[in-house]
């Protein structure tokens, strides 16, 4: 295995660690929200599945990304660095 492989391999498992500590720390709400939204279901769909008013997963969804932005801020991880393809693994398993 070539060194670069090594080292991304190393990368994408730090990353993806921050990632589950990141949303470990959201609410139980905020990380349902979240999954929603990742997932494409509309905010109405949403709202009605969790029984919550229809403007409440807004606020959560944006409360969880701040959060998040946060969480990988402290961490040294930027937006950047985490591609699309490791936000839609954190939702299949």
């Amino acid at each position: 295995m070539p060194d670069n492989a090594a080292g991304d391999d190393e990368e994408r498992g730090r990353l993806i660690a921050a990632l589950r500590r990141a949303v470990g720390e959201l609410t139980d709400k905020q990380r349902a929200v979240i999954l929603g939204e990742l997932r494409d279901l509309p905010f109405d769909q949403i709202s009605k599945l969790l029984g919550m008013k229809r403007n409440a997963p807004y606020k959560l969804v944006r409360d969880a990304r701040v959060a998040l932005k946060r969480h990988q801020a402290a961490v040294g991880i930027s937006a950047e660095d985490i591609p699309p393809s490791e936000i839609t693994h954190l939702t299949t398993n």
